[in-house]
């Protein structure tokens, strides 16, 4: 039966409608024999819980907006796992969001998980200044996946992310030790949350080194368009090492050089970043920089938690996690 309500419920039951609503909140006003009775009726019914109702009602939905960029990296499937984990164990629901890079997509998300009331937020955002104006709407949030830049901080929010300008240095100067000298960069720089900081470390090292930094951009971050360069890089026989933004364009890289007559690594070594779960099967095996992503969602959600449960009078907090460098076969 569609549309079944509570007055429907205490009809058939024959109690009150504020018997039923507190029935099935489990509330201890009611006796067990008589909530079991109302939950079987709700049953037979088809009765379903308006959540949005609810959370009109209480303020409160149980459901936490997670906000990223593209969920088909396998990156964030790691991440959103660590964050679902927390969620569950709360008893919560997540409503997941994909951005696909775009800043207009995010900021329509946020406005609509905050017309939805969710309880909170967890944004891997795609510019700090946008992500100011979401304070607006007085949810509890936690900003995850880059560190707050020197000239925004302290930051009026929970931040977690992982290390990645020693992520980024431990990769480059692996390549240095092991006789790479003509080493590039490829992915966003600049103008990438991400990015950014991988990019500086990178430039540093090379340049503490007396080595020339040289960067192959790319316009996102996929297996395409890591693909797209290697084969049309005009300069590959300049290079003798790539230290990639992430996984994913290290996997296109690896393809299109081996499609050009590339031997990794004995022509060009190939550093990757994240240590997504594919990185270990692929022929080579990736050398990559880990990072603890599972954790980074588990430490994410923890602390919106922290903050939805009332726990507002603490400052914020940074929360800046280890990576690791993992060498396999390709560097």
């Amino acid at each position: 039966m569609a549309g079944v309500t509570l007055r429907d419920i205490a009809r058939k039951a024959n109690v009150s409608v504020n018997t039923v609503s507190r029935a099935l909140n489990d509330k201890p006003e009611v006796s067990q024999q008589t909530k079991e009775r109302i939950l079987t009726i709700a049953r037979e019914l088809g009765y379903t819980r308006n959540l949005v109702a609810r959370g009109l009602a209480t303020q409160q939905s149980h459901v936490i907006g997670v906000v990223v960029s593209d969920n088909v990296n396998p990156y964030f499937a790691e991440v959103i796992r660590g964050i679902s984990f927390v969620a569950q164990a709360k008893q919560w629901t997540i409503f997941l969001v994909n951005t696909y890079l775009s800043r207009s997509t995010e900021r329509a998300a946020i406005e609509t998980l905050a017309q939805y009331r969710v309880g909170g937020l967890i944004v891997f955002p795609l510019d700090w200044d946008q992500i100011e104006e979401y304070r607006r709407y007085g949810l509890p949030m936690v900003v995850a996946g880059a560190r707050v830049p020197e000239d925004k901080r302290p930051a009026p929010f929970d931040v977690v992310a992982p290390d990645d300008r020693n992520g980024a240095r431990e990769a480059v100067e692996h390549l240095i030790r092991t006789g790479r000298r003509r080493i590039y960069y490829c992915g966003p720089h600049e103008d990438s949350l991400s990015g950014a900081p991988r990019w500086q470390s990178y430039v540093e090292v090379m340049e503490e080194a007396g080595l020339k930094p040289a960067l192959l951009p790319v316009s996102d971050v996929s297996a395409f368009e890591g693909y797209r360069h290697g084969m049309a890089w005009p300069d590959l026989e300049k290079a003798d090492a790539v230290f990639a933004f992430n996984d994913l364009i290290a996997f296109g890289l690896a393809r299109a050089l081996t499609e050009r007559g590339v031997r990794i690594p004995d022509d060009i070594a190939l550093i990757g970043y994240d240590d997504v779960e594919f990185a270990r099967y692929t022929s080579p095996a990736l050398t990559t920089v880990r990072i603890p992503k599972e954790t980074l969602g588990q430490q994410a959600a923890t602390l919106l938690f922290q903050r939805i449960e009332g726990d507002f009078r603490k400052p914020s907090v940074e929360k800046i996690l280890p990576t690791q460098l993992i060498i396999r076969e390709t560097a």
